[in-house]
């Protein structure tokens, strides 16, 4: 009795087996399982091409923690999860891209950096580096014209990850981030162009090795050290800004807005007693931060990756060349701190491009001339960031901007006390050293 009791509970418990197997439903993806970018588990011939080889945020609701959580469902993990290439989505900022990477190769040269000083036009400059890559058709990571990435990191416009949900990167970390999102931005098959006017490479050495290693850089300033303290004094930021002031000083001007202004009625500026003062500490800011250039960022152009819109002779024979054209380009004592003996006076001349040459197409009245000057700067601040563009390009791009900006006004324009300004100048060399003295008053336009 008791065997057949048992032979009938056994049965029981294999038909109620088989109708669950029979009526549970296949074992597939759940709907938060086929949130785009993750494997379904399907196992038929068919279903099997559609799973990922890597992690994609296509899902514009995804947020990255929520695609990030959502890894460990995944039947089958990317092919490097460390490696930012098959992390596609773990960048979230301005210089961030967000397509399939797939059959893409990273540039050889990951960075170009154009390195320079505030109020000596960078924004413009930017503009015009841009406008030149697309010109010649050369490709760059588009930040939507957030070009210091720095600032931007350092104010915690990014969220980076190497590896989704297990962050390695901090906004304390500069170096790492930046580093993090060089990784992804070249993933996506373009170099980030970015530029610095302030101290995150000076005091980061980390950084600058990074840069140093996977870029290249250039540098250029403005020359005319009363320009300089007169749009910080406006602007009501950098260093000199409280060396002199004006009824609408202090009130900080993009470069549209200082267009405007120019070409209007713009207030002068009055000089306080110890503007000599600042522009000398202005001057060796100058030269610290070219003297830095030199050290940590020149590299000889055996080491130079071009990019290039010419055939590859052409960017050869520019390579030989370039040595004699930089040193036609600079003159003796166009920066105040080439008065003194240093390796950036010596340097200078054949290395540092000065922001006025840059702009001299621009002014009213522009000619031939001043297009063939500019034409000839922008080729070497271009190929010294690695990107050769030929002199027809570079022409016919900056001759579309010829003669669009009013030329800088004479110093009794601009500065209210001039008469006190020069006589301070006349006793100049009590302070500092004769050469700068006589440098500096040469930057008053007459």
């Amino acid at each position: 009795m008791h065997r057949v009791i048992a032979i009938i509970l056994c049965a029981f418990a294999a038909l109620r087996l088989a109708c669950s197997l029979s009526l549970a439903p296949k074992v597939l993806a759940t709907d938060d399982d086929r949130r785009p970018g993750a494997w379904n588990g399907a196992t038929s011939e068919a279903d099997s091409d559609e799973k990922p080889n890597r992690w994609q945020k296509q899902d514009s609701n995804a947020t990255v923690e929520e695609a990030a959580n959502h890894w460990h469902k995944l039947k089958e993990p990317p092919l490097n999860a460390s490696d930012p290439r098959e992390a596609n989505g773990l960048c979230e900022g301005p210089c961030c891209e967000h397509f399939p990477v797939t059959g893409i190769t990273p540039p050889a040269l990951k960075v170009k950096l154009i390195m320079t000083d505030g109020c000596s036009g960078s924004t413009a400059v930017m503009d015009i580096a841009e406008g030149l890559h697309q010109a010649a058709n050369i490709s760059f990571t588009n930040c939507e014209k957030n070009r210091e990435v720095f600032d931007d990191i350092a104010n915690g416009e990014y969220e980076l990850d190497t590896v989704a949900g297990s962050s390695k990167t901090s906004v304390d970390d500069i170096a790492q981030s930046f580093e993090t999102l060089v990784d992804h931005t070249s993933a996506h098959g373009s170099p980030l162009m970015v530029k610095e006017q302030s101290d995150y490479l000076l005091t980061n050495r980390q950084l600058a090795k990074f840069v140093q290693k996977n870029g290249k850089a250039a540098i250029f300033l403005r020359t005319n050290l009363f320009d300089l303290a007169m749009c910080d004094i406006r602007d009501g930021i950098g260093m000199d800004q409280d060396i002199g002031n004006c009824d609408t000083c202090h009130e900080f001007r993009d470069r549209a807005e200082q267009n405007e202004k120019e070409t209007s009625n713009e207030e002068p500026i009055k000089f306080h007693h110890n503007f000599l003062k600042g522009l000398a500490i202005m001057s060796r800011e100058q030269e610290r931060r070219v003297n830095f250039f030199f050290k940590y960022l020149q590299q000889d152009k055996s080491q130079s990756l071009l990019d290039t819109a010419g055939v590859a002779s052409e960017a050869d024979e520019f390579v030989d060349e370039s040595e004699d054209e930089k040193t036609t380009d600079s003159r003796p004592g166009r920066f105040a701190y080439e008065s003194e003996d240093s390796l950036s006076s010596r340097d200078s001349k054949l290395y540092v491009v000065a922001a006025e040459d840059l702009f001299a197409f621009e002014y009213e009245g522009s000619g031939q001339k001043e297009l063939a000057q500019s034409q000839k700067v922008w080729k070497q601040l271009m190929f010294q960031i690695g990107s050769y563009i030929p002199e027809q390009i570079i022409a016919n791009y900056l001759r579309q901007r010829l003669g669009t900006r009013p030329r800088p006004k004479k110093a009794s324009e601009l500065i209210t006390n001039l008469d006190d300004v020069e006589k301070q100048l006349e006793k100049c060399d009590q302070k500092f050293t004769k050469n700068w003295c006589e440098s500096v008053s040469k930057m008053l336009r007459s």
